[in-house]
């Protein structure tokens, strides 16, 4: 099974995509906030993946896996 990656048609279109872009990287810039994860966000995936393996460990623990 292969997945699809999702595009935009950008070809119809370039100057809408060619503004949004701006206007997106824009209030990146002028708000100061990084286009990527903070450390909040990095904090909340440790915290949902250890959520989530930490059962499956115990689990495998307790049967002798």
């Amino acid at each position: 099974m292969t997945l699809k990656t999702v595009r935009f048609n950008t070809k119809d279109k370039p100057e809408f995509y060619k503004v949004l872009r701006k206007r997106v990287n824009g209030y990146f810039k002028e708000n100061n906030i990084s286009k990527f994860a903070n450390a909040r966000m990095k904090w909340k995936t440790a915290i949902i993946l250890i959520s989530f393996f930490t059962p499956l460990v115990l689990y495998g623990s307790w049967f002798g896996y």
